[in-house]
């Protein structure tokens, strides 16, 4: 039974995924920020007759794609690759 190795060429673009929780929280932060200027700025009933129309489930996925593709992206830079690396052994001379 052969065992599938998978390496990555470029080791240091997986560093990349670490911006992953910052794009999470940047996210969170900045939804919480714009719900709070929405209601400074205008009038309760206009304001929760505006957000009723937003579907939170719908911002989940988005930023859950989002980090997907920001992820598959940083793989994809990183280079995978898989496979059995067949040499000949050199004469030693």
């Amino acid at each position: 039974m052969r065992c599938l190795s998978i390496r990555f060429a470029d080791h240091a673009a997986l560093k990349l995924l670490a911006l992953i929780p910052v794009l999470l929280i940047f996210a969170w932060f900045t939804a919480r920020r714009t719900r709070g200027i929405i209601h400074a700025s205008i009038s309760p009933k206009i304001s929760d007759f505006l957000l009723r129309s937003l579907s939170a489930r719908k911002r989940k996925i988005k930023i859950a794609l989002q980090c997907l593709s920001v992820m598959f992206f940083v793989l994809a830079l990183a280079r995978p690759q898989s496979g059995e690396g067949k040499q000949r052994p050199r004469a030693r001379a």
